[in-house]
């Protein structure tokens, strides 16, 4: 523990030393405060170094906050601080926005690529906008606040629209997650994205059910085998695209009619595969690529976009070049390229399973790899014309003319025979008026 002693030097002056210990020696740098100590100044010295010693003893960094302390000490101290032989004054600053975030980003060994390339994109913004050579600790809630104003800008004159709460709220939520780790190692005392709530990323708009017939219709203007069967692959099963690209012929359980499917987006969460039907609409695409396949194929789909047929990467996504093509095939199929080509397959998948076949939620979430709440904030496509369909035919509804009598009617009819009843449009115009008072009891 650091402790502040009184000597007496050659001319017989009194002097008074700051006692430290730091990377095994004992340091004893002077303190210029005269012949007298002030209880106030001796407890600021010993605080900031007894934390001193605590850092350099851990191997941390020190806090902004005690990198101000020691920047409100005189230019003499700091000094003789500098000169002392073999501190390591590289403890006391926090590394750079580039520095950090590069850091930060190569750790993340087990994430898929689409999930890095997405961090890397939010850390190019903000060491564009902070810059990249800006100390971590400088960075406050305020400059967050115009980070988000000047993002706002730069994407409306790029793109002549406003930017997406979406894209905004992953952007915020990344500056949390980084933050939030310097935070932890004791970089920073608080994040200042701490402060900004992200809201619902949900795209609403963006989300859409794809008619079967015209699934069926761009599956086979799909130019190779390969292609018909990846797109029947993810449309039958509900499955994220870089888990078709991961799908081996070892995992086509045909004798029980399941398929094992790897699942690298959930794999840290002790979930790296689930188990799912073998509907029997996708067997026949499978079947034909399996009798195509040469000896000794490993993977289902080989051949397209460039995917190694062997060892390939289970947390990078495969898929770098599979969206530009698919959505050539959707146009050859002279059909209108939809939002989300990959993810509103499963979005139409998920519904069906759900609102078409009746298959209990727990289990198509199951199937489908994610959980209730996440459906309902980014798959439910919300009431569609087929749920109407359905529901008339659960009712059992009968059609005009086929039994006689009122249930005979039609809604046409009805509506025909209101507008005749006498005081029809008077009762119409009474009751929009507001009354003047209230009529009382019988």
């Amino acid at each position: 523990m650091a402790r502040i002693n009184k000597y007496t030097d050659r001319k017989g002056q009194t002097v008074w030393r700051i006692r430290f210990q730091a990377y095994g020696k004992v340091y004893k740098p002077r303190i210029a405060v005269g012949k007298k100590l002030d209880a106030r100044v001796k407890s600021k010295y010993l605080s900031v170094f007894t934390d001193f010693e605590s850092h350099v003893q851990a191997n941390e960094p020190l806090n902004p906050k005690l990198v101000r302390e020691i920047n409100r000490f005189d230019e003499g101290f700091k000094a003789r601080l500098q000169k002392l032989d073999g501190l390591n004054l590289e403890i006391w600053e926090t590394p750079t926005l580039e520095e950090f975030l590069t850091e930060f980003i190569e750790s993340k060994t087990k994430v898929t690529e689409h999930t890095v390339a997405k961090m890397r994109i939010s850390k190019k913004y903000f060491c564009t906008c902070f810059g990249s050579d800006t100390k971590l600790s400088a960075i406050t809630a305020g400059h967050v606040e115009d980070y988000i104003e000047w993002r706002k800008q730069l994407f409306e004159e790029e793109n002549d629209r406003p930017i997406a709460k979406a894209t905004l709220g992953a952007e915020i939520k990344h500056g949390k997650q980084f933050f939030g780790y310097a935070v932890k190692k004791k970089y920073l005392e608080e994040n200042p994205f701490e402060y900004f709530v992200v809201g619902n990323q949900a795209n609403n708009k963006r989300r859409v059910v794809i008619d079967a017939d015209v699934l069926e219709k761009v599956i086979e203007a799909a130019s190779s085998l390969q292609w018909k069967t990846l797109i029947a692959i993810v449309r039958w099963t509900g499955c994220r695209i870089e888990e078709a690209t991961l799908l081996k012929w070892d995992d086509i359980l045909w004798d029980v009619e399941r398929i094992d499917m790897p699942s690298p987006k959930t794999a840290h969460k002790d979930k790296p595969r689930r188990i799912i039907p073998l509907d029997s609409r996708l067997e026949p695409y499978l079947s034909n690529a399996f009798e195509a396949a040469e000896d000794g194929a490993v993977y289902v789909v080989e051949g397209i976009a460039g995917l190694p047929k062997k060892n390939r990467p289970w947390h990078k996504r495969n898929t770098k070049n599979l969206r530009t093509q698919f959505l050539r095939i959707i146009r050859a199929s002279g059909v209108e390229p939809w939002p989300k080509p990959w993810q509103n397959l499963r979005v139409t998948r998920e519904h069906e399973m759900l609102r078409l076949e009746g298959h209990p939620a727990h289990c198509v979430h199951a199937w489908i790899g994610h959980t209730g709440t996440t459906y309902n904030d980014h798959y439910d496509a919300g009431i569609q014309e087929s749920d109407f369909l359905a529901y008339k035919s659960r009712t059992g509804r009968p059609d005009a003319g086929q039994q006689g009598g009122a249930s005979a009617r039609t809604s046409d009819d009805l509506k025909e025979q209101q507008k005749k009843k006498p005081g029809f449009q008077a009762g119409a115009a009474v009751c929009s008026q507001p009354e003047s008072g209230l009529a009382p009891l019988a």
